[in-house]
């Protein structure tokens, strides 16, 4: 039996793990501000291009696995955690504070 496996990353795909990328930063930050597991957040991404477009086209998926109940695209307010992370090649400004 011979198996070929297309390891083509589709555009799609590399949505999918943008999506994703930002969801671990996101947890990381929970992490770090010391918030419980089941804790609310609101965040805020200012991102620009196709990370802003992926980043609304994933919304939905963001917040159900970050718990968000807000999820906002622009400069933070001045009182959230915030920082700059990497996601793929897209350098994004990313907050978050207790809901």
């Amino acid at each position: 039996m011979i198996l070929a496996l297309d390891t083509t990353i589709t555009p799609d795909l590399q949505r999918k793990a943008l999506a994703r990328q930002l969801v671990h930063q996101v947890q990381m930050m929970r992490k770090e501000a010391r918030l419980n597991v089941e804790d609310r957040i609101r965040i805020s991404v200012d991102a620009h291009g196709e990370a802003a477009e992926t980043i609304e086209e994933h919304s939905l998926y963001i917040c159900t696995e970050t718990l968000a109940v807000e999820l906002r695209c622009g400069a933070p307010p001045k009182d959230w955690m915030a920082r700059e992370v990497d996601l793929e090649e897209a350098r994004v400004n990313l907050a978050v504070i207790r809901a």
